[in-house]
């Protein structure tokens, strides 16, 4: 089953393992099953109450766990120890760290990220697209174009731009254990853990800017976030609004992290090693 399991910070809520299900317990209401047979990727969101055994549960059957807090930070990612692919990972270490082979790896990034970039400008039906494809596009004309979609206020943005990089990141993570590519070896991101988690994120952060554009397009987004202390939270219902909009939007962003993975696949294959 293609799910994924969102767990959000709640006083209330406790976590257990019952043997290949989780047992979930809801203050004073009647406990609720969960087989986890039916879960593919676990988001945990804030500080929530669940037992050591939670999550071996999923990480024994490859299934990656994600750890956000409620600014948008991506705190950590739990997977399971699994024996690598000496051969898969012999080629993608000379194609990501030779410097014969580097160079176009990093060739490959750019243009990849710059298309993907010229895409969401033409989505959001951006004035200046003909102009910046015949001149060339930067870095800062980019940010400076996505700037106008978005509040003056960078803290929000964080939140919610940060909470969607780490749902995509999760993605990733689950595309690379199944492609058994190592997860560690990247090339902008070199010695970084998930450098190529990294790596992918980035060429694709389009991606998490697109929904956070989506989300500052509501009326009320103030409802979806706490502010507390100086400071934009994350509430439960601005991750449901998040989630459904993520969930929904979910098989356009695994293909294109699937041709990504072919790439470098293909890549590998053009080594004459």
């Amino acid at each position: 089953m293609d799910r994924t399991l969102y767990l959000n910070e709640n006083k209330e809520m406790t976590i257990v393992r019952d043997g290949p299900s989780l047992w979930i317990m809801m203050g004073n209401k009647a406990g609720r099953r969960v087989p986890a047979r039916l879960i593919s990727r676990v988001i945990i969101t804030g500080n929530v109450k669940l037992d050591t055994g939670v999550i071996t549960l999923f990480t024994e059957n490859g299934k990656p766990v994600i750890f956000l807090n409620r600014k948008g930070d991506i705190l950590a990612t739990a997977f399971g120890m699994s024996n690598p692919n000496w051969r898969i990972k012999e080629r993608q270490t000379v194609l990501f760290t030779n410097n014969v082979y580097r160079p176009r790896v990093i060739d490959w990034i750019t243009a990849r990220r710059r298309n993907n970039q010229l895409q969401l400008l033409k989505d959001l039906s951006c004035k200046e697209l003909n102009l910046l494809r015949r001149k060339g596009l930067r870095e800062k004309d980019f940010k400076r174009i996505i700037a106008t979609y978005l509040p003056e206020d960078e803290n929000p943005v964080h939140v919610i731009k940060g909470t969607v990089t780490g749902l995509i990141h999760e993605l990733i993570t689950d595309n690379l254990i199944a492609s058994e590519l190592d997860l560690h070896i990247g090339v902008l991101h070199r010695r970084y853990n998930s450098g190529l988690v990294r790596d992918l994120s980035y060429i694709i952060e389009t991606e998490a800017i697109r929904q956070t554009i989506q989300f500052f397009k509501l009326k009320r987004w103030e409802f979806y976030l706490d502010y507390v202390e100086g400071e934009w939270l994350l509430n439960a219902g601005g991750m449901k609004s998040i989630a459904v909009r993520f969930e929904n939007q979910k098989k356009e962003i695994e293909e294109i992290i699937d041709n990504l993975v072919d790439d470098i696949f293909q890549l590998m294959r053009e080594l004459t090693i």
